[in-house]
């Protein structure tokens, strides 16, 4: 984890040692002094450090840690020892999950064992780094092999000192694991930055530092929960870091291989395109695309801190509550971005409006043109929440109307979906909408509803079988679906809409007392209800 952007550092590291060794060797320099790794050579590689003092090592089955305890990089046998054991904890932990290993670096460091060099955090000039040693193609033809840096210093505020070892050594482990699948990708320092913050918890539960990230908002200002506008691929600071809310999202939306799916696409697809990859496999597993990843990231952006439901992120509340731009309560109302333009891809704002409990809803979006948009709406009454779709034309533009029984809160939620490959991201885009209310007769969401509806007849928590109700509009159709807490797929029915209500019931004969989760989904629009059966 390293404050100046290791990327920068490898990169000019790469450039001077490729046009001296290109003078030598007639390698075409780069032109414009624009950064390029050089290509696969068995016989380039980076230096080794040197440490202050007499080297001593701990081996392990797979690993082995340099370490001195004299001079500036001076540490003791405990935390180097230490170390050892958290990295080789890694390789096991890594492999079992189905991740590949770092490869063997060819000798280097005295043996093929994967080197981990111990030094103060000065000298160092980062609190852990993963520079690239040589392509090794054992698994992927554009891997290489590296090596990782650790400092001496554990930064143990807030956390214990061995837990913040613990996360550096897992962190920076898997940034050699990700370049054993390309090393060619871009943007990958974003995405590479997001996935190791989020294996850190993945590998030592309770010793990540994403939740930690992303609720201390004085230390990392530009985070997704705060700079909600930023794109996903964005190394604004230190935005990467906390950016693995994005990561996060993907394994606990689609499933928990995701991610290791998506680098093992782009080992496979030799190049670099990590947002076609991305793409890819999103399409491949789960019939969406990647702009309907980027939408549903925005949605669950929303339900943080204090707006935790305990349907979207599992630990929702260890994070800050996500900003809004601004809040609308009387009408007619209008506004823009202000300062908040959003970039793409995924860079989203959220504007929130409330009604007196009687009142209709209409809101209009106006997205610039040129740029691919998505805007969604969570309408919210008493416990019941909806999640809707605004369909936009060609231009961005689009409306919907949200019937009085469905809202007293509404929560606009613009967000780019533009994406191409390469480190180049969308300019900050701008976008308008306003808002009106009308007034009708107030009354629960039932027969002859416009929109789906989806409720309980009891309070929960319910006491024997409980009765799910739900009303579909005439010729429409739906999913619902019920899981238990752990995400296991309970109970599933396929719906006709006839405009009237109708009832499932989920009964204590055929499952125990529990926490279930009830979603209906029909078309663009997915309803929640959270069940307790005693």
């Amino acid at each position: 984890m390293n404050r100046t952007h290791p990327f920068l550092i490898r990169a000019g590291l790469a450039l001077l040692a490729a046009l001296s060794v290109g003078l030598a060797n007639e390698m075409p320099v780069p032109e414009c002094g624009v950064p390029q790794l050089p290509p696969p050579r068995t016989d380039y590689r980076l230096p080794r450090p040197t440490l202050s003092g007499t080297e001593y090592l701990r081996t392990k089955t797979h690993v082995k840690v340099h370490y001195t305890t004299s001079g500036s990089d001076a540490t003791t046998l405990a935390y180097a020892e230490s170390t050892a054991v958290f990295a080789e904890s890694c390789w096991a932990r890594g492999a079992r999950l189905g991740w590949i290993n770092p490869p063997g670096d060819y000798g280097v460091g005295g043996d093929n064992l994967f080197d981990i060099y111990l030094r103060y955090s000065g000298n160092l000039g980062a609190y852990g780094t993963s520079p690239y040693d040589t392509a090794n193609t054992t698994y992927y033809p554009d891997g290489w092999c590296s090596w990782v840096e650790v400092c001496t210093d554990s930064l143990p505020n807030p956390f214990t000192r061995y837990g913040r070892l613990k996360a550096l050594v897992a962190h920076e482990f898997h940034h050699s694991v990700q370049q054993a699948y390309t090393e060619y990708e871009e943007p990958k320092w974003a995405f590479y930055e997001n996935t190791s913050t989020w294996v850190e918890e993945v590998l030592w539960p309770g010793n990540g530092t994403l939740y930690w990230r992303n609720n201390n908002p004085d230390l990392y200002v530009d985070n997704p929960l705060t700079r909600t506008y930023y794109s996903t691929i964005s190394t604004s600071s230190t935005y990467e870091y906390p950016g693995g809310l994005w990561p996060l999202f993907l394994t606990e939306y689609f499933g928990s291989t995701t991610v290791r799916e998506i680098y093992e696409r782009c080992g496979t697809n030799t190049g670099s395109h990590m947002l076609t990859d991305i793409d890819y496999v999103l399409n491949r597993d789960f019939g969406v695309d990647l702009a309907t990843a980027y939408g549903h990231y925005a949605i669950w952006r929303y339900f943080t801190g204090d707006r935790d439901d305990n349907l979207h992120y599992s630990r929702a509340d260890e994070c800050t509550t996500a900003l809004l731009l601004r809040t609308h309560s009387t009408y007619p109302a209008s506004g823009n971005e202000g300062t908040w333009d959003p970039y793409g891809p995924g860079g989203m704002d959220m504007i929130s409006f409330t009604t007196n409990g009687s009142q209709e809803l209409s809101i209009s979006f106006n997205g610039v043109n040129g740029y691919t948009w998505r805007a969604y709406v969570i309408c919210k009454r008493g416990s019941t929440m909806y999640e809707q779709r605004i369909m936009l034309d060609a231009n961005g533009d689009g409306s919907i109307t949200i019937p009085a029984e469905m809202v007293t809160t509404a929560v606009l939620i613009p967000v780019v979906v533009h994406w191409t490959d390469g480190m180049s991201q969308t300019p900050a885009l701008t976008f308008s909408y306003s808002a009106s209310v009308s007034d009708v007769p107030t009354g629960m969401a039932g027969e002859g509803s416009r929109q789906p509806a989806l409720e309980l007849l009891a309070s929960s928590p319910v006491r024997g079988p409980a009765t799910i109700r739900y009303v579909l509009p005439a010729g429409s159709n739906g999913v619902l679906r019920v899981t238990d807490a752990a995400g296991r797929l309970v109970q599933e029915s396929a719906l006709e809409g006839t405009g009237r209500a109708a009832a499932v019931t989920l009964g204590r004969e055929a499952v125990p007392a529990g926490v279930y989760f009830c979603q209906l989904v029909s078309g663009g629009d997915v309803l929640r209800r959270k069940l307790t059966l005693e």
